[in-house]
Order: structure tokens, then C-alpha cells, then sequence
């Protein structure tokens, strides 16, 4: 039962929100009504981690391999099952792929395999232990892309050729599955003539998953939601479905969520949305999303979320940013108007799960607006009072004067400022 303080209506507060069983976060009521979704997912969804991967392509990350282990073992220890190790095609990230394996990972070890030198690709990360082949660059639109295989392997290209790109997916499909390793493949460009032609050689090829990919973060949640359904009526119900979303305009989250909705199985993320330009999907956004929002379990342990994010923001180097949802410094932070009534009303009417919910804590920060407002009535007056002390209001006065001089530099002070002023003026 969540407590709710006596300022507030209770029937109100309920009518309104619905709260998580053990009173970890409060979501909206129109969020469970079907009239307002009527595809709620409830199929069970795969987080796989690619930041290994990804993160190849961000300027300055240049961990080394004990570094990125203990950030596998931090990933299998809050629920992670799958990662994208690396690519096979480069020594050092074969050697960190074998590695996981040697150290008695349970994770399943996909390696990146380049379509256009899929052969010694595939045999390399055979080499190195890994368990699945994750070979998505198969039709792609660039003719450079395909290196060693040519031009007419890009799609895009003057003397293109379907049938060539198929039948070497379909020899690449057929060795991996020969080395008993699961594969995944893609992509399938929604063009006529080219779109169910390449979905139908994969699966006859025995690919176990196919890849739907938002390489430019340009889709629309509504054409992502499209592109997961076509798929799925292309490849049948048996053969699992995977998103990869990049961030370029702020979409990744969205786009990945709609593609769970519209039914795809495993989604690819990275810590922080580590990766070149903007990034790509953020695990711990798509994780919370889908537990807190989507009441989706997902068998990551929230708690460790935010120490998660910083041991792989140790590891890159790359800070998190501030104001990054969840596990930024300001993702419960809070000053001025709103600090009475987090001191008077429940966590839930200004946070959506409690801070703790992610491994994270709450703070407040008092800036200059917070001084200003309502007297003894006002977020200062409020918090001596929670302190359980005593003052009037030329002591309250007196609490402001100093806290302008402790403010003056930095232009806020922390709540353990705050109570040391008002123990200096009160005792």
C-alpha cells in the first residue's frame, strides 16, 4: 500500500495514477487502458547490449579489454543475457570475445561479422568462442560497403545484383549454422522487388533472427511500428525479430518501443547511447521504459542500473550527461517552485519511480528563486520546520541573508548547506 500524505485526496491521487505493487513508481491510468493502446506488448523482450560494438565508433573511447570484462560481468550480473562483443575482423576484439568465454560468462557472445569478407569473418569469430553471428550489412545501399564482394553488392549501385547478394547470405547462413552458431542477418530495404525477395532467402537459408535497422535515426515511430509489422508478415511468427535504433533526432527510445509493440523480440541498446554521432538506443532508458511504463519484466535488476551506467562511463571515459534521463546528476535533482511540494506532497507527484527504483538518490539544490518565495510559507520555512526546529520570521530572514552570501559564487547551495546555515542561526 503506497502511503500518500494527508495534503493530498487519496481517492483523487488513485483515480489518477496506478502504482507498482511494491511502490517503486506511479505511471498514468491511460497508459493501461486499451482504448488509448490496444497493443499493449506482453511478449517477452530480449535486451541485447551492442556497446562493446558501438562504442568502437565513439571519438576517444579507447578502453582495454580487462576494462571492457568487467563491465561484461557487471552487464550478466544486473540480467543482461546477450552482448555484441565486437567486431571479428579485428584481432584485439576476438581475443576480448574469448576472453568472456575463458572467464565462464554465461552471456551469449555475438560477433560482428562484415558481409563483405563474410567467410574469413565467420571463421575468425568461430575461432575466438563466440556464440552467434550477427551479420546485418548484407543489402546494403552503398557500394563501398561491400569491399571485397564488389559494387554490385550495393543496391544502390549502377550494376546491382539481387541474386548475387542472396546467394552469398545464403552460403554465409549456411556456414554459421554448420559451425552450430546462431545468426542473425539482415537488412531488407522496403523496396518492391527487393523487400520479401531478400526475407524469404533468409529464412530458407535457416537464419534465426533478422535485424530491422534505423541506421540514420530518421524513422518515424510510425514507420518503425510499420516496418516491425511487415516484417513479421513476411518471416512468419518462428523467426525472432531485432531493432537497432540510432538517436539522431532524439528517437532511438521511441522507435525502439514501437518496434516492441509491434511485436519485435530482442531490441539492441548501448550504455549511455554510447556510439558515433548521437548515439543509438540507451539500455537503461529502453530498460526502465518497458518496466516501469509497459510493465514489461525484462530480468534487468533496476537497482543497479545507475552503477552500471558509471562503471561504463569509467571505462569509455565519456561522462553521462547531466540531464540524461534516469542516471544523470539532474535526473532528481530539484530547486526552486518545486521544492514545497516535495517536502509536503508524495515522491509521485513530480517523479514517475522513486530515485532509488534505478539505484539513484534524490536531491534538492536551492537556488536564489527558492528564497523569494512565500515566507513562512515558503520551501525554506518548510524544510526548517521537517528539521524540527523552531524560528520566527527575523530568524527565517536572517536564513536567507546568509544563504544570498553562500550563493553568491556558485549561485545555489546544496541541502547540507542549507542546514548548516540554519543550524548556525538557530543555535
Amino acid at each position: 500500500m503506497v502511503e500518500i500524505p494527508k495534503i493530498l485526496n487519496r481517492d483523487m491521487v488513485m483515480k489518477e495514477l496506478t502504482f507498482d505493487s511494491k511502490g517503486r513508481w506511479a505511471v498514468p491510468a491511460l497508459n493501461r487502458m486499451s482504448v488509448v493502446d490496444p497493443h499493449i506488448p506482453t511478449h517477452k523482450v530480449i535486451i541485447k547490449d551492442d556497446t562493446f560494438r558501438e562504442s568502437t565508433n565513439m571519438p576517444g573511447a579507447s578502453p582495454s579489454s580487462a576494462q571492457k570484462l568487467e563491465l561484461a560481468k557487471k552487464l550478466e550480473a544486473v540480467g543482461i543475457t546477450e552482448i555484441v562483443a565486437g567486431h571479428a575482423g579485428l584481432k584485439e576484439q576476438c581475443d576480448f570475445m574469448r576472453m568472456v568465454k575463458d572467464s565462464g560468462s554465461k552471456l551469449m557472445v555475438h560477433a560482428y561479422v562484415d558481409f563483405g569478407d563474410w567467410k574469413n569473418g565467420i571463421e575468425k569469430a568461430v575461432a575466438a568462442n563466440a556464440d552467434a553471428i550477427w551479420m546485418p550489412g548484407a543489402l546494403n545501399p552503398s557500394p563501398i560497403f561491400a569491399a571485397k564482394l564488389g559494387s554490385k553488392y550495393g543496391y544502390w549501385s549502377a550494376d546491382f545484383d539481387l541474386s548475387a547478394v542472396l546467394n552469398t547470405m545464403d552460403s554465409a547462413i549456411k556456414l554459421a549454422k554448420d559451425h552450430g552458431k546462431l545468426i542473425t542477418v539482415g537488412r531488407a530495404p522496403m523496396i518492391p522487388g527487393i523487400f520479401d525477395k531478400a526475407l524469404d532467402a533468409y529464412v530458407k537459408a535457416g537464419a534465426d533472427r533478422i535485424c530491422i535497422f534505423d541506421d540514420r535515426g530518421n524513422y518515424t515511430p510510425q514507420t518503425m511500428g510499420h516496418v516491425v509489422k511487415m516484417h513479421r508478415d513476411a518471416v512468419g511468427p518462428d523467426v525472432k525479430l531485432e531493432v537497432h535504433c540510432h538517436n539522431d533526432f532524439g528517437l532511438a527510445l521511441a522507435n525502439s518501443l514501437e518496434a516492441v509493440r509491434s511485436g519485435a523480440d530482442i531490441v539492441d541498446c548501448v550504455l549511455n547511447g554510447y556510439s558515433h554521432r548521437s548515439g543509438n538506443c540507451a539500455l537503461e532508458q529502453i530498460v526502465a521504459a518497458l518496466e516501469v511504463l509497459y510493465d514489461l519484466r525484462t530480468g534487468v535488476d533496476l537497482k543497479q542500473i545507475m552503477s552500471l551506467c558509471q562503471l561504463a562511463a569509467d571505462v569509455f571515459g565519456v561522462p553521462i550527461p547531466q540531464q540524461a534521463p534516469h542516471v544523470g546528476a539532474s535526473a532528481f535533482a530539484y530547486g526552486g517552485v518545486h521544492i514545497s511540494a516535495l517536502l509536503q506532497e508524495g515522491w509521485f507527484v513530480w517523479e514517475t519511480m522513486q530515485a532509488e527504483t534505478i539505484g539513484q538518490h534524490r536531491h534538492v539544490v536551492w537556488t536564489p528563486t527558492a528564497l523569494e518565495r512565500h515566507g513562512m510559507a515558503g520551501p525554506v520555512a518548510l524544510k526548517i520546520k521537517r528539521m524540527g526546529l523552531k524560528f520566527d520570521e527575523t530568524q527565517l530572514e536572517q536564513v536567507f541573508a546568509k544563504m544570498r552570501i553562500a550563493m553568491a559564487a556558485k549561485k545555489f547551495a546544496t541541502d547540507e548547506e542549507l542546514e548548516a546555515v540554519v543550524h548556525a542561526v538557530l543555535d
